[in-house]
């Protein structure tokens, strides 16, 4: 994706890949933990609001922002478990389409 943080970069790959990279693993692992209790949670939630306020500081008006984030978390997910995500040629055309998306916004 084209806007200048990589934190909307890193979690959805160019082209269509299986969700088996080492930060895939990581995620599942991650998900798996939530398990552990209200720490846990709360835990997830600093960090989803890190990564909620690098995509503001990167100049994103806040319901572009959260418009990405959610679209990337959504797809993410969908990745993960195989639920339906966007494959080959439709994969890198939503991929283009978010990204002009943020362009736009910016």
């Amino acid at each position: 994706m084209a806007c200048s943080t990589t934190s909307s970069q890193a979690t959805i790959p160019d082209t269509d890949v299986p969700a088996r990279a080492h930060t895939d693993q990581v995620a599942v692992a991650l998900l798996a933990a939530l398990s552990g209790g209200p720490e846990v949670l709360n835990t997830f939630r600093r960090r989803y609001e890190a990564w909620q306020d690098r995509l503001a500081d990167d100049g994103l008006d806040p319901s572009t922002a959260y418009l990405a984030r959610l679209a990337v978390d959504g797809w993410w997910m969908a990745r993960l478990l195989d639920l339906a995500p966007p494959r080959d040629d439709l994969h890198r055309q939503v991929r283009a389409r978010l990204s002009a998306m943020i362009d736009e916004a910016v």
